[in-house]
């Protein structure tokens, strides 16, 4: 199964979610934002053609949307 992100408003939120899943047997991680950006970015690499060049500013632009 895939794995499934949430990203709760606050930290009531935040431990509601993870009491619940907890309750459920669900296991579950918190992720720091770096940690979340960079499984988002290896996930991207793993899916780049490696024959195409491209600018780095593009690659920026890319990232941040």
């Amino acid at each position: 199964m895939n794995p499934i992100v949430v990203q709760p408003r606050n930290k009531k939120e935040s431990d509601e979610v993870l009491r619940l899943l907890k309750q459920m047997g669900i296991r579950s991680k918190n992720v720091s934002k770096t940690e979340l950006e960079d499984a988002v970015l290896a996930a991207l690499m793993s899916k780049v053609n490696r024959n195409e060049q491209v600018s780095e500013d593009s690659v920026m632009k890319k990232l941040m949307s």
